[in-house]
């Protein structure tokens, strides 16, 4: 019986360490597989990452161009007289759609001085070309720049472009010292409302009286504008409750020589709000 006994001990201690050692040689094997494991997996992501570039690269390349628009004329050093017809000229590459161009004449302090040179219209409807433009008398001489830009319609995309310096606008020969633009003949005005006009007066200093159709003065003022050439002016002007319904502007300059009143415009109005006398 102790001779079967320790037969037995014998055996259970070979199994442990053949289990030992077969474990081992396991867990080394599992071991050794797992660098070429992550280095599938790490070349798996490379080459997905390199497919995802070549896509965004695709992608990249196939972007149109930034369109573009430079102005040919005026572009600097020209010089134009009040009443001359400038040949307004400017080109565009790479515009899709329906194009509208429009022109800001720009004076030389930077201030947006008159808008588009063809009113509330548009001045082409072409990307690329010219417009014929006559200069008008509301014009104050000076130096300008042009700017023209382009409207992509249906693409949103705009694109501006200066002229690359000034060119000049002269006052010609007669041209009246006092223009008034605003109000116009017959005109419903408010009440504040502003007098605009272009002036050459001594000092640059224009006078500005409202009156009713019986002659009485319902405001007095002034404004500035060009002295030695002519120059724009624009006011406000808040005038007393009128008891008629027309009246006039007057805008004049007070002689330097005897205070007299000269160069006067008068402009015929309508007031927007009057109260009629008891």
């Amino acid at each position: 019986m102790q001779k079967q006994k320790g037969f037995s001990l014998v055996a259970i201690i070979l199994i442990i360490v053949v289990i030992i050692i077969i474990g081992g040689t396991f867990y080394w094997l599992a071991a050794q597989t797992k660098p070429e494991q992550n280095i599938t997996q790490q070349t798996a992501q490379s080459s997905s990452l390199s497919s995802s570039s070549v896509s965004v690269s695709s992608s990249s390349a196939s972007v149109s161009p930034q369109p573009t628009i430079a102005v040919t004329s005026p572009n600097g050093g020209e010089s134009y007289k009040i009443g001359d017809t400038v040949d307004v000229r400017w080109s565009v590459s790479g515009m899709r759609g329906n194009e509208y161009t429009n022109a800001i004449l720009i004076y030389e302090n930077g201030e947006n001085f008159y808008g588009s040179i063809s009113g509330s219209k548009v001045i082409a409807s072409a990307a690329s070309g010219d417009y014929k433009w006559l200069i008008p008398n509301t014009i104050a001489p000076g130096r300008y720049k042009l700017e023209i830009s382009v409207d992509g319609g249906k693409d949103f995309v705009e694109v501006h472009d200066l002229s690359d310096n000034y060119f000049n606008i002269t006052s010609p020969s007669g041209q009246a010292s006092i223009t008034v633009m605003t109000p116009t003949t017959n005109e419903t005005i408010t009440n504040p409302f502003y007098v605009t006009g272009v002036s050459n007066t001594f000092e640059g200093v224009v006078s500005i009286r409202i009156k009713d159709k019986n002659g009485k003065v319902l405001a007095t003022d002034s404004a500035m504008g060009g002295s030695g050439q002519l120059g724009a002016f624009y006011k406000s002007v808040t005038y007393s409750m009128p008891s008629v319904k027309n009246g006039t502007i007057e805008v004049f300059e007070n002689s330097a020589k005897d205070g007299s009143e000269i160069n006067k415009v008068t402009v015929p109005v309508i007031f927007g709000n009057f109260k009629i006398a008891p």
